[in-house]
């Protein structure tokens, strides 16, 4: 695929040749022969000196990377292609040359190395290599992985594990309903949000036909209003992820709030929580450190002793007291910077703190971030948590290990397992059963949804099927691995 497209790029760059000769002419051009489509010097020079390509950013005019490339390709083929070759180029160096070389010669398999607690958040992370970061989207890759002759790979995956959890922890009780009744959160939320009917807001029909484009649409929208809130996106991100004004974002935004209420309380009690405390904390008690939280979002410290209105010649420079700002030079700068509009007045306002030996110190960005971390470090956390919890009871299952079944992989919300083929129907049945009541005192139901296969991102199979593939000799190991 690499040289493919490698092949259409030389192609779509013979049609520059004339523009390229040209300019060589009379610049000192960083050109290779052939290009070499990896510098971004190279690719500066020809897109902007040569092509006169515009990105439409006035920050970084002479951009090459992923955002410029992004949309460059709206308009030019070539910048389409490098798109893909990056893409490509990124699997091959990242994947398909490194991974076989991790293989280890004493098992003929991979190890990696999991870390419980290498997210800040609490989930694992994976390391040397990192099979976490494995793509999905591109199946080819997912495929070189598979298991033992006689074995097959089946894994379990928590339906919403987070959205799940954000309703056990906000305790709302419309969701709860929602989710002891059966019924998509999501569109649930959309028929309060948009004052229509739960049908209304189905991707599917009962009789599992697809509704009609809004019905869609609406969903969507209050997917990615909850998802948002989950991962604390600001209202202009969710506006630009559902095309729609910020006003319009807003607007849907206080509609699910008034119908959910115990949301935005629990956004507000997280965040609250973490202003006194500087952490928060998941569903079992695990503190997530949010020190940012403790900051003042204007704070005014003392920059030069020597311009201090009470400095004395005579004084020591060390003395603490000289480091103290009086409350009334913190309050009267600390107002001041708030009833500025524009930033030529907070200037006004910087320069007359530093020539009176102060400093004002804007913390109002790494505050809003952490603002933004509270919900979402609760309700990851939770769920990394949660996973955890479900791996032990795996583990600690003794009919699981007289089975056979191995747990080989866990990714985030998804534990991956192997057993033998002829054990896979109750090995899959106790994995779900593990999963899904890993929280015995919780309300909500945790479904889980079981996978298995030969090859990860294989063929999908049912488990009295392959049973008997296997037992008639008919199974094929490699069939739709390309």
């Amino acid at each position: 695929q690499l040289d493919d497209i490698k092949l259409e790029i030389n192609e779509e760059v013979k049609q520059y040749k004339e523009k390229i000769d040209e300019y060589k002419k009379t610049h000192k051009s960083k050109l290779d022969d052939p290009i070499n489509f990896g510098s971004p010097t190279q690719l500066a020079e020809l897109f902007y000196d040569i092509l006169g390509w515009d990105n439409g950013d006035k920050k970084n005019p002479r951009g090459t990377g992923k955002d410029e490339l992004k949309v460059l390709a709206k308009s030019y083929r070539l910048a389409e292609l490098l798109q893909e070759y990056r893409k490509l180029d990124k699997l091959m160096s990242a994947f398909l040359i490194t991974l076989p070389q991790e293989v280890r010669k004493t098992t003929g398999k991979i190890h990696t190395n999991f870390n419980p607690i290498g997210a800040k958040t609490g989930r694992m992370s994976s390391s040397s290599p990192n099979l976490q970061q494995i793509p999905s989207h591109n199946t080819e890759i997912r495929k070189m992985f598979t298991v033992p002759e006689g074995y097959c790979m089946f894994g379990g995956d928590f339906s919403g594990q987070e959205v799940r959890l954000m309703a056990d922890l906000c305790g709302d009780e419309n969701m709860i309903k929602s989710y002891i009744e059966g019924k998509d959160l999501y569109s649930t939320i959309a028929s309060l949000a948009f004052d229509k009917t739960y049908e209304e807001c189905c991707e599917f029909a009962a009789d599992g036909s697809k509704n009609p484009k809004e019905y869609k649409e609406r969903r969507s929208q209050a997917k990615s209003i909850v998802l948002g809130l989950n991962y604390g996106r600001g209202i202009a991100s969710i506006a630009e992820q559902i095309n729609k004004s910020t006003e319009e974002a807003q607007e849907i935004q206080d509609k699910v709030f008034k119908s959910f209420p115990g949301i935005p309380k629990f956004i507000e009690d997280s965040q609250e929580f973490a202003r006194e405390y500087g952490y928060v904390e998941d569903r079992w008690g695990r503190k997530r450190r949010l020190p940012d939280m403790l900051l003042p979002k204007i704070d005014v410290v003392v920059e030069d002793v020597t311009k201090l209105p009470n400095y004395n010649p005579l004084m020591d420079i060390d003395d603490e007291d000289l480091t103290y700002v009086d409350d009334e030079t913190w309050y009267y700068f600390v107002d001041k910077i708030n009833d500025c509009k524009w930033y030529s007045q907070k200037k006004k306002v910087y320069e007359e703190a530093a020539s009176m030996g102060y400093k004002i110190v804007d913390n109002s960005k790494v505050v809003a971030d952490a603002e933004r971390q509270c919900v979402n470090s609760r309700i990851q956390g939770s769920a990394g948590t949660q996973t955890k919890i479900a791996l032990v009871k795996i583990f600690n299952n003794k009919e699981f290990r007289e089975l056979g079944g191995r747990i080989i992989l866990i990714i985030h919300d998804e534990i991956i397992c192997q057993c033998p083929i002829q054990n896979i129907k109750r090995c899959s049945e106790i994995l779900a059963d593990t999963m899904s009541n890993a929280i015995p005192d919780c309300k909500i139901p945790f479904p889980v949804d079981i996978e298995t296969s030969i090859r990860w991102y294989g063929k999908s199979y049912d488990p009295d099927e392959l049973i008997e593939l296997y037992d008639n000799g008919k199974l094929d190991t490699k069939e739709n691995l390309y």
